[in-house]
């Protein structure tokens, strides 16, 4: 057996917005015939924090959770700023060439400023707004709750926004 085994990498997709753990899905198959798989690992490369899984262990043809964090095996946060690289080694010794995958990181929640209206009439109608931010994946909705129900969508002066003005009437 010459062959190496491929890996594939084949979800979530590059570029997304990763902003809790997620599952890694990665296919890996040895060729027909073959001495199958034996070992498959992975790597992550954070782009300020470098290397921080080197050689990792998974099982073949399964999910593998990614860490989000400060800590975490994806720390940076920003656009594509965390590399996933996953291979196979099959039971002759043949390395598979990596597959990889990019994903942007934001684990820090959007800020909403302090709400221009704190009291409301009954049967008045009063418009309700707030600044909104988000420094890395921006802001793509906001919500008006009022004691704790859910009165509906605001609208965002721009969408998405890193800083914009969510209103409802």
């Amino acid at each position: 057996d010459t062959t190496k085994p491929v890996s594939s990498i084949t979800g979530p997709n590059a570029g997304s917005w990763q902003n809790v753990n997620f599952a890694l899905g990665v296919e890996d198959q040895d060729n027909t015939g073959g001495s199958g798989l034996a070992t498959c690992r992975y790597h992550v490369l954070d782009k300020n924090a470098g290397w921080t899984v080197s050689w990792g262990t998974r099982s073949c043809t399964l999910s593998k959770t990614i860490t989000v964090g400060p800590t975490s095996d994806c720390r940076t946060q920003g656009s594509n700023t965390c590399t996933v690289y996953a291979f196979a080694e099959d039971g002759a010794g043949n390395i598979g060439s990596s597959s990889t995958r990019t994903f942007s990181i934001d684990y820090t929640n959007p800020i909403v400023g302090s709400i221009s209206q704190t009291a409301a009439a009954i049967n008045v109608a009063q418009t309700f707004s707030a600044s909104v931010s988000d420094a890395h994946s921006g802001v793509l909705a906001c919500t008006l709750w009022a004691d704790g129900v859910d009165v509906g969508g605001m609208t965002l002066s721009q969408s998405p926004c890193f800083t914009c003005t969510a209103s409802k009437n």
